[in-house]
């Protein structure tokens, strides 16, 4: 076992990381001032990792970090371990103090079912958990959720059927069917249930509609609660904690063409009234997500912002545009009648389509 100083990890980190890429037999590819390559933890059939300021980002699975994050999450070893692996094979000099070591076997998992989302907590996203959820809430959309979506957001059923829509009720009846099947500790570990007021209760405030969030390949990362008529606007969505959210329905994607119209909408509610207008749509939690990290998915398609008509919505236009700009892809903006304050509420209200 060895003790890094914060000299050390410092030394470490700085570390090229595309040498720790090429010395991984990690292929990568230029892309502006960024790097793309696959993550060697999950089959790609697209590079997924975006490599910029010798740091990396995965777009599909949201892991991320610098150069011994790297190489923990490749070999799915400890922190030590990996700093251990980087003096070794970059001869890095380095003040550590030894405590005895013992020589280890390190061996790429290239197809790792579960990736930390954070380099904050030792916390691990429970798929189970979070299908069982979809697959309860969707089960459990009552009439107030079903007035909201289809009464007075007029969104397709259909819709709402494919992208897994449910619906946490004031009455617990999912947090005690999650709690019979799975027990109160792990759904405290999988940060889904929380203690409160004397009670354990599901982090999603009741009557929210739940919104699931899968990646590029179809695998949950994280579930999205909107109250309905929320007491408090700028706290009305509430997400796993130190889950990253990728944007909303990247799924998509996989079932493209190159060339393909592809919008992009500013929220969920706009995505899913894009969506019943028949469109192709992925959409951005917040006008300030950033698209930086799916450039290498994005850059085939014919790209339209739909953004909020304030001033928020067209500064987050602007930020959109000029980070694609970057990498040659161009973003159009989508135009909403100002008088709407959304395509939310423009398509509620106006747009003409049979359902």
């Amino acid at each position: 076992m060895a003790y890094y100083s914060e000299r050390d990890i410092h030394i470490l980190n700085n570390i090229d990381i595309r040498a720790v890429l090429d010395k991984l037999n990690i292929r990568s590819l230029m892309s502006g001032k960024r790097y793309q390559c696959p993550n060697p933890c999950h089959e790609d059939r697209h590079p997924s990792m975006s490599v910029k300021n010798n740091r990396w980002r995965c777009f599909s699975c949201g892991a991320h970090g610098g150069v011994i994050d790297l190489v923990k999450t490749v070999f799915d070893i400890d922190f030590p371990s990996a700093c251990e692996w980087l003096v070794d094979n970059f001869n890095v000099n380095v003040d550590y103090r030894s405590y005895g070591t013992r020589k280890k076997l390190y061996q790429v998992k290239r197809k790792k079912e579960v990736v930390k989302q954070s380099e904050e907590i030792d916390v691990e996203t429970d798929t189970e958990i979070l299908n069982a959820v979809v697959s309860i809430s969707m089960d459990n959309l009552q009439e107030d959720a079903r007035l909201f979506l289809f009464n007075e957001r007029k969104f397709s059923e259909t819709v709402i059927s494919n992208m897994k829509i449910g619906y946490n009720d004031k009455h617990n009846i999912l947090r005690d069917e999650l709690v019979k099947r799975y027990g109160i500790k792990r759904l405290l570990d999988a940060c889904i249930l929380k203690y409160i007021y004397n009670d354990y209760k599901l982090i999603w405030k009741p009557n929210s509609i739940l919104h699931p969030f899968f990646d590029y390949d179809g695998k949950i990362i994280n579930i999205i609660g909107r109250e309905i008529s929320p007491l408090d606007s700028k706290n009305k969505f509430i997400s796993i904690k130190n889950v990253r959210t990728i944007p909303y329905n990247l799924n998509l994607l996989k079932d493209m063409q190159p060339g393909d119209n592809l919008c992009i909408m500013e929220g969920l509610t706009d995505t899913l009234a894009a969506l019943s207008a028949g469109w192709k749509a992925i959409g951005l939690h917040g006008c300030s997500q950033s698209l930086v990290d799916y450039v290498f998915i994005l850059k085939d398609y014919n790209l339209i912002y739909f953004h909020d008509n304030d001033t928020a919505g067209l500064s987050s236009y602007e930020e959109r545009r000029k980070e694609l700009a970057q990498y040659l892809i161009p973003l159009r903006e989508g135009y909403i009648d100002k008088k709407y304050k959304d395509f939310s509420d423009y398509y509620a209200k106006k747009y003409l389509f049979n359902r």
